[in-house]
């Protein structure tokens, strides 16, 4: 036993009237409009989700003695912030390798010069701390983990803004073919 079963032929063909063409151009922007939410989020999502990986790994490298060789602020004139300037030294079998990375979202920066100061204030120069450095790219290190919560929070800002693109494209299909 077949069933047939029977559908309007231009059911789902976009309107062919002069005043509808007008309405379907209107609707077409909301879907490149969610088409640009989604590319910006997928970007920013990868970039961060990126980061955020990084910063899990960076948790099990190795706890490393360093030395403070260079610590001061530094002064960002376009953007009108301070922002600590730490070089430090240390050793990885039996070679001297230098680092700059404060941690993984760049350099710390402040609007003020005295919080720059402050931050600075805890890598006075020639003084041992510890580093965390990979262990299969010695080259690789940093001064301070940081918090994850900022790339969580940056992931979870652009999921939402992916959401918002792709629930405007879905309306937008779903009015195109009504």
């Amino acid at each position: 036993m077949q069933i047939h079963i029977k559908y309007p032929r231009n059911e789902f063909q976009l309107p062919r009237r002069a005043d509808d063409k007008k309405m379907s151009r209107l609707q077409i922007f909301p879907l490149l409009l969610g088409f640009l939410f989604m590319a910006v989020a997928l970007y920013f999502i990868v970039f961060s989700g990126r980061n955020l990986l990084q910063h899990v790994k960076a948790s099990f490298w190795e706890k490393m003695p360093c030395t403070i060789l260079r610590s001061k602020v530094g002064e960002n004139k376009k953007k009108d912030v301070f922002c600590a300037e730490i070089t430090y030294q240390y050793i990885v079998d039996g070679k001297k390798h230098t680092g700059k990375r404060i941690c993984f979202s760049g350099n710390p920066s402040a609007v003020s010069f005295a919080e720059a100061k402050t931050f600075v204030g805890r890598y006075p120069e020639k003084s041992q701390k510890t580093c965390l450095v990979n262990p299969e790219h010695p080259e690789d290190a940093v001064l301070e983990l940081g918090s994850a919560m900022e790339y969580v929070h940056v992931v979870l800002f652009f999921l939402f803004l992916g959401a918002f693109g792709g629930g405007a494209i879905l309306v937008s299909i779903w009015t195109i073919l009504k």
